[in-house]
């Protein structure tokens, strides 16, 4: 029951989501590209693959044996470590546009976007050719990647889905909102000064610091 009621908010809410992004056109559209692609992998998850939780959770073992094993655990994979690099991703935009003038476009953030798609592929796929493996969970009612395998290369792996899947965009979000926070502050702290000390050297200068004021206060409501 549990399970369900988490599987129908998420599909709701990210319809809701989707069709409020496509609704407000005031909205980066870079960012709305890439906070598009994000919710509907949060729809996908449960649509495509909770079910076999739910089924499996009534009857408290998994039920549809190996194929479905490694559908259910290359599905929620791929749409977590997808869910992660869109993130880190959207971290990456906001962090670049502190420039006054943005040189990103949408062909380049569908560009970008296709290359998260073949990096989320690249991370999850290997267990389904034989490098490490999708196996039943504790419970006995979901799949995963086995996280205790005997041999080396799949415990390669596991290091290699850890660094590049979880560690790699943990380093790049925290950096990039650290970027924006250190601009949005030092700006303040320029204005304040010049202004207490009547030194505006000009109003181009001016206008620079008032629009990366202007923009970092859009970027951090979103």
């Amino acid at each position: 029951m549990f399970a369900f009621l988490i599987s129908l908010l998420s599909i709701v809410g990210n319809v809701l989501t989707i069709y409020i992004l496509r609704s407000q056109t005031k909205y980066s559209q870079q960012i709305r590209i890439y906070q598009i692609q994000l919710a509907i992998s949060h729809i996908v998850a449960p649509v495509a693959g909770y079910w076999m939780l739910i089924a499996s959770s009534l009857k408290g073992t998994w039920l549809f044996g190996e194929i479905g094993c490694k559908f259910y655990g290359f599905l929620q994979g791929f749409c977590a470590f997808f869910s992660i690099l869109v993130v880190a991703a959207i971290a990456i935009n906001r962090a670049t546009r502190l420039k006054a003038i943005s040189t990103s476009n949408s062909t380049e953030t569908i560009r970008n976007s296709i290359i998260l798609w073949i990096f989320t592929f690249a991370l999850i796929a290997p267990p389904l050719f034989g490098l490490n493996r999708f196996v039943i969970e504790g419970l006995g009612t979901t799949c995963s990647i086995d996280l205790h395998p005997v041999d080396v290369a799949a415990r390669a792996y596991i290091i290699f889905i850890l660094f590049f899947g979880f560690i790699f965009p943990l380093f790049i979000i925290f950096f990039s909102y650290r970027r924006v926070c250190l601009v949005l502050f030092e700006s303040a702290l320029f204005r304040q000064q010049t202004k207490v000390h009547g030194r505006l050297e000009s109003s181009g200068e001016i206008d620079l610091i008032n629009s990366q004021l202007d923009l970092m206060r859009a970027l951090l409501r979103r």
